[in-house]
């Protein structure tokens, strides 16, 4: 469901996420990358092997349901002082 990749404790220090994905999109059915831009508006990150993302932790984001077959991706945040 829609969260961020911030909060408190450890995860404080999150300022970037970036996720690359790790399966062809021929391999699976669903799972849209989202990323709520405000209001109603959404952006579905393109897919394609090797595609990288990079967005800031705070923006709120989801995964839609995998319906078929299997998606991998790798999930890295960088990180540093906490935002003000």
């Amino acid at each position: 469901d829609w969260h961020m990749d911030i909060g408190s404790g450890e995860t404080s220090f999150r300022k970037v996420s970036i996720v690359v994905q790790m399966s062809d999109p021929t391999e699976y059915e669903g799972g849209d990358l989202q990323i709520w831009l405000g209001g109603t508006s959404t952006l579905t990150v393109p897919k394609g092997l090797g595609n990288v993302a990079v967005f800031p932790s705070f923006y709120m984001h989801r995964v839609s349901p995998v319906t078929s077959g299997t998606r991998k991706s790798l999930v890295m945040w960088a990180g540093g002082t906490p935002y003000r």
